[in-house]
């Protein structure tokens, strides 16, 4: 799928925020495909969105694969707060410490998907909410404490990996250069979702 046009690198409102846009998406990607395969790794995909975007632990990490793991990010730098898991065991603590800080809300407005026979393969501008306490820890800029989250806005391609069995077995990123206070914007209380505020 390609939109012919992408979208611009700009916050998204905080009323049109939709932790399950890039499911929406991929649901109408999967009514184009038809290979058994790319079908059985689109909906491990669609799955594991699904479960990210209503921040459910077990049904997250049920996607993925315990046989191997590989994830790596690239552009965006590593925090020294937040190594990436490359096995099973290290990726379910990756996952109960995003669901647990509520990093997990994302909206991800995707103007590509390419599906392959073992990696799909996502470009877009990602939207991640951020409470503000976890600002300086991952990114080195001190934030306004005066406001409880920030949202992050960055264009980025995400190449996820599947084992033989369809399972999610990796998650490559690639973003246009490291995460910087530029990319961040102060959400006021009265727009986070109340998930956020819980």
């Amino acid at each position: 799928m390609y939109l012919k046009e992408t979208y611009p690198e700009i916050p998204v409102p905080m009323k049109d925020f939709n932790t399950h846009i890039q499911v929406r998406v991929m649901r109408k990607v999967l009514e184009t495909v038809t290979d058994p395969r790319r079908r059985q790794i689109l909906i491990t995909t669609i799955e594991h969105a699904d479960a990210e975007g209503s921040g459910r632990y077990e049904a997250l990490i049920a996607t993925c694969s315990k046989k191997h793991q590989s994830y790596r990010y690239w552009g965006s730098g590593n925090s020294s707060a937040h190594e990436t898991p490359q096995s099973y065991a290290a990726l379910e603590v990756y996952y109960k410490g995003l669901i647990d800080s509520k990093i997990w809300m994302i909206h991800h407005d995707l103007d590509k998907v390419v599906v392959g026979d073992d990696e799909v393969v996502m470009d877009g501008v990602l939207h991640q909410l951020f409470p503000t306490a976890l600002i300086e820890p991952y990114f080195q800029f001190e934030p306004d404490p005066s406001y409880r989250a920030y949202q992050l806005t960055k264009r980025l391609i995400i190449i996820f990996f599947f084992d033989e069995d369809g399972l999610s077995c990796g998650e490559h990123a690639y973003s246009d250069g490291l995460i910087t206070a530029k990319d961040f914007t102060p959400v006021t209380d009265q727009y986070l979702p109340d998930l956020f505020k819980a």
